[in-house]
């Protein structure tokens, strides 16, 4: 069922540039186009709690914190590299995201995942970035447009200064509304135990 549903979500994906459809929005801004590559994280996080978890049992993400510093470190290493590597080799091909050199990147990225979650599945900076993911994710379109209506600089300054407003806007949604929710859903928990207690 998984593998019947990756292959829906890439036909999804790939059905628009059969259609002559431009790739944006319809494979990059519409959600059935980019659900193939929820589907592929899907896969790789299955495959690492599965078929290859006694295999990756053996990378040093132990318990140790400068083994698993270490560990966090390199994987973001390996993924940054792969990221480098074919960002120069898909470099000139906009507008064609389907062609081979694109779906090499993905599938590497795809294998490389289940040995980023070994390497850092105890990592506390790992999963706090993995917090900042979701206000990353809702502030970061918004913000995109907004600087480029406003345009209050150019080039690499305005680059600059849409990191910088999408990082403070992440991190303020991060620690002034979801760590207070968290808590007061935490609380509430513990009290509603407390008063089911006999």
């Amino acid at each position: 069922p998984l593998a019947a549903l990756l292959i829906f979500a890439a036909a999804l994906h790939l059905a628009p540039a059969a259609m002559s459809l431009p790739w944006r929005p319809f494979q990059y801004d519409f959600f059935p186009g980019v659900l193939v590559f929820f589907m592929t994280g899907v896969v790789s996080y299955r495959l690492s709690q599965g078929p290859l978890r006694g295999l990756l049992e053996y990378l040093p993400g132990g318990r140790n914190r400068v083994w698993t510093l270490a560990s966090t470190l390199a994987a973001y290493a390996i993924i940054g590299m792969l990221a480098l590597a074919a960002w120069r080799y898909v470099a000139g091909v906009q507008g064609n995201t389907n062609s081979l050199r694109a779906w090499a990147f993905y599938l590497c990225i795809a294998a490389v995942t289940p040995v980023a979650f070994a390497l850092t599945k105890r990592s506390r900076f790992d999963r706090f970035l993995g917090d900042l993911t979701y206000p990353l994710y809702l502030v970061h379109f918004p913000l995109l447009l907004w600087a480029a209506h406003q345009q209050l600089a150019s080039g690499r300054m305005q680059d600059l200064l849409v990191v910088g407003t999408v990082g403070t806007a992440t991190l303020a949604l991060t620690f002034l509304v979801e760590r207070p929710l968290q808590e007061v859903r935490s609380r509430n928990r513990a009290e509603g135990r407390s008063v089911a207690a006999p």
